[in-house]
């Protein structure tokens, strides 16, 4: 498939193996070459390993939540984007939400998710090819 996502890697960290394969696939069937984890602390060995250029973090999970998993990527490998993803069934899932995006998260979004907004965060975070910002200079 020729996408102009293609070579953009996305991680995704989700304890729930169905939120996880649901992400994982709609990541994919935008274009993004996307990678998911059930555990924070097996992808972060990963994406310290490879090209990975997003990581889209659920914020309660077992081994590291996401605001651990942020200050990972901060300390360690800075350069890349993360979105905070969650759902709390006690209505508090927001309100950590915000914290995660004041600590440093790029984006954040709520569960249940919407596809599109989902799509768009992970394209924010990915800076314009030089071509297409140059295109239309004479």
């Amino acid at each position: 498939m020729n996408s102009p996502h293609m070579n953009r890697p996305v991680v995704v960290i989700d304890d729930n193996t169905t939120h996880l394969d649901f992400v994982v696939t709609l990541l994919r069937r935008a274009g993004f070459t996307a990678e998911g984890f059930t555990r924070a602390k097996r992808a972060l060995e990963y994406v310290r390993g490879s090209e990975t250029a997003v990581i889209v973090t659920d914020l309660f999970m077992p081994d590291m939540d996401g605001i651990e998993v942020l200050r990972c990527v901060q300390q360690e490998i800075p350069h890349i984007g993360v979105i905070g993803i969650s759902g709390s069934q006690w209505g508090a899932g927001n309100y950590y939400l915000s914290v995660l995006r004041s600590l440093g998260a790029a984006e954040i979004i709520a569960k249940p998710l919407d596809p599109a907004a989902l799509i768009a965060a992970v394209e924010r975070l990915f800076p314009q090819s030089a071509s297409s910002s140059c295109a239309n200079v004479a």
